[in-house]
């Protein structure tokens, strides 16, 4: 029921159902991961944080929890703690392509080069890299321009 409001775009009966889920399963962690992304959209980001806190504590090889946790932090301009919820979900979940792709970002922009250059490469050799092309040419700017740096440092 909560997933077919927040589909349709029903954020706040959404929240509720989401609520009551929870309420009923207090460990129902997709439930929380879906009711914090409810909150960040409407802005609610210190309610939202919390509950990707709590699901990720309820369950701690939930990397989506770890990523909303990290998606979140970035927003609230805390890239250290950012960086150590994607790091996380990349270690639980090193296949997913969104994790590694957000990751990828953050280690360049806080400056672990060789980090942002091991992500990157492994970015482009997922299959979704031909699908997604204009990620895909981020990715290979930026694996490029990582390359450079490096390069530059030796």
């Amino acid at each position: 029921m909560g997933s077919a409001c927040y589909a349709k775009g029903d954020v706040d009966d959404g929240i509720l159902q989401y609520k009551k889920a929870i309420e009923m399963k207090e460990d129902f962690v997709e439930a929380m991961s879906v009711l914090g992304v409810c909150y960040s959209e409407r802005g609610q980001l210190i309610e939202a944080l919390d509950l990707f806190l709590k699901a990720r504590t309820a369950n701690s090889k939930y990397a989506e929890a770890y990523f909303n946790a990290g998606n979140t932090y970035v927003k609230l301009g805390k890239y250290p703690e950012a960086l150590a919820e994607y790091r996380e979900a990349v270690k639980l979940d090193k296949d997913n392509f969104d994790f590694v792709y957000e990751c990828a970002i953050l280690e360049e922009e806080c400056g672990d080069l060789d980090a942002a250059l091991e992500l990157w490469t492994r970015f482009m050799e997922f299959p979704e890299a031909s699908v997604y092309w204009e990620k895909a040419k981020e990715a290979e700017d930026r694996l490029a321009s990582v390359k450079r740096k490096l390069k530059k440092r030796k």
